[in-house]
């Protein structure tokens, strides 16, 4: 609500707790470099407005600074006793308040951490309840996008805002818009980075499909949210007929988790257009299921 972009805040102080773990840090070296990261945190969602292409580099920035961070620590910086509390707190900067509840640290017998998700889509995550629906609709269904007269999607409302737009003139504008999600999945059977090549982002049938789609607000999936991502779709024929789908938990949460061989085919497609070979994505697959012995090798191949 207040614009901050939690990938580039909160994700900074994962990254520097994840770090001082890894690196066997004691408690007063992983205070410094979680007060070092709570005081760096920056990032605001700017990044999806207009043409950006900027969301990425919140990422990146994240994980540069959280791991300055860490380096900070070790060099022995000292920090204030508290960067989350008070007025210049890292609390009431991104919320407005210090006052809070925290979630704890086990939800229903396991950690929090196991709760995350893992994107099998190259769009926007809340963009994907609708994405698993259409790839359902595409194969339940044979209508074309000349055969639809509207498509209404219902979902949670921190998915509506700057996520409801059918105008697309670039691949930073269609990652983030539920109605082009849909109608690449729907027509085109696309969900990786070929859906936001140029073919795809300018396809007339997948445009037209777009401008079908509304998307709205709904105040009972708000309020199962986060526990539940749901969506709800319904097409409307020009004939008259309707068609509905309903997805609560998206592929890649864990109760509906990507197989051993989905991950796999995930890295290997983005590895293959960050451009590695085949062979060389094989490689680096075999080096991470075996890094107890290989991580020297797999540190190479990443240079």
């Amino acid at each position: 609500q207040r614009g901050y972009h939690a990938t580039g805040t909160c994700g900074m102080l994962g990254i520097a707790i994840a770090s001082s773990y890894a690196l066997d840090f004691d408690i007063g070296q992983t205070r410094k470099a979680l007060s070092t990261a709570a005081v760096s945190a920056t990032g605001t969602l700017k990044v999806l407005e207009d043409g950006s292409q900027l969301k990425p580099y919140n990422v990146a920035k994240a994980a540069l600074l959280g791991l300055t961070a860490v380096q900070m620590a070790q060099a022995g910086f000292e920090v204030a006793d508290d960067s989350f509390s008070g007025v210049a707190g890292f609390l009431n900067q991104m919320y407005g308040s210090d006052a809070v509840d925290f979630m704890p640290v086990m939800l229903n017998g396991s950690y929090a951490i196991e709760k995350a998700y893992i994107k099998p889509y190259a769009a926007c995550r809340y963009t994907h309840p609708a994405i698993d629906i259409a790839k359902d609709l595409r194969n339940r269904i044979n209508l074309a996008a000349d055969d639809i007269e509207s498509v209404k999607i219902s979902t949670y409302s921190l998915a509506v805002k700057k996520h409801d737009h059918t105008d697309i003139p670039g691949a930073a504008s269609a990652k983030m818009s539920i109605p082009y999600n849909f109608a690449v999945a729907y027509i085109a059977d696309k969900t990786g980075m070929e859906a936001f090549e140029d073919d795809c982002i300018f396809n007339e049938e997948i445009s037209i499909l777009t401008k079908k789609v509304t998307v709205e607000a709904n105040d009972e999936m708000s309020a199962l949210f986060p526990a539940k991502t749901i969506a709800t779709v319904e097409i409307l024929a020009n004939d008259g007929r309707r068609f509905e789908g309903r997805n609560e938990l998206p592929k890649g949460e864990p109760e509906n988790p990507l197989t051993h061989n989905e991950v796999i085919e995930k890295f290997t497609g983005l590895a293959v257009y960050g451009g590695k070979t085949k062979k060389q994505t094989e490689q680096i697959v075999d080096a991470v299921l075996n890094l107890e012995t290989e991580l020297p090798q797999l540190l190479e191949m990443l240079k």
